[in-house]
């Protein structure tokens, strides 16, 4: 008999976009606007919308290191809190770039509880975001994995309501890396896959067992 204890679970893994951190508005800005000119930060209007190449798939595009973009992540309501989170950063670039060329992102996270009051992430994770060097221009590219050893909530917390608030920079972009568009962050976590003796033993497959 196999109990849940004994199951290597995968992680599990949410992807959250530019749209999903809640971090652009609308400008108010009359006559023609130019790409990129519709949707922007409220706090830096230099991080907008930009294309990449002219496919029509668009990114938040960094201009220049220290631009900074805050945003919410809702909590997902499985994560077990017990253990680690993973972060990886999800952008692309406009152009090719010189061998061992890249981006080293940088990205603080704080947990803002049910009746907690909204602000900025402050917190630098445990193992920080190393280089991300680009592959190609225009190119799928991912960061390596950044990770917050624990997030200070509870299981409580969680049915309750956490979103995480976080803030993100290109904190070092290398001489002949341009048009730094990102796309988006990744979140991996350990599922709480059972509550109370479910952990532990194998109830029985009955209607009083369930």
């Amino acid at each position: 008999m196999i109990s849940d204890r004994n199951v290597g679970w995968i992680r599990k893994r949410e992807y959250y976009t530019y749209y999903d951190l809640r971090s652009l508005i609308t400008r108010a800005e009359t006559g023609t606007l130019t790409e990129g000119q519709i949707l922007a930060n409220p706090v830096d209007t230099s991080l907008a919308m930009l294309e990449i190449s002219t496919l029509g798939l668009v990114g938040i595009t960094f201009t220049a290191a220290g631009k900074l973009l805050q945003g919410i992540m809702k909590l997902p309501t499985d994560l077990d809190p017990g253990y680690p989170v993973g972060f990886r950063v999800n952008w692309s670039n406009t152009g090719a770039a010189a061998a061992g060329r890249g981006v080293t992102w940088l990205l603080l996270a704080d947990a803002i509880k049910k009746g907690a009051v909204f602000a900025a992430a402050t917190t630098a994770l445990n193992t920080v975001i190393a280089e991300s060097l680009v592959t190609i221009a225009n190119g799928n590219e991912w960061s390596p994995r950044g990770i917050k050893n624990n997030l200070g909530v509870t299981r409580g917390d969680i049915e309750d309501g956490v979103n995480l608030s976080i803030v993100l920079e290109a904190d070092v972009v290398d001489a002949s890396v341009a048009g730094v568009n990102f796309l988006g962050i990744e979140l991996d976590y350990a599922v709480c896959a059972c509550v109370g003796s479910g952990n532990e033993i194998d109830n029985p497959l009955s209607a009083s067992g369930l």
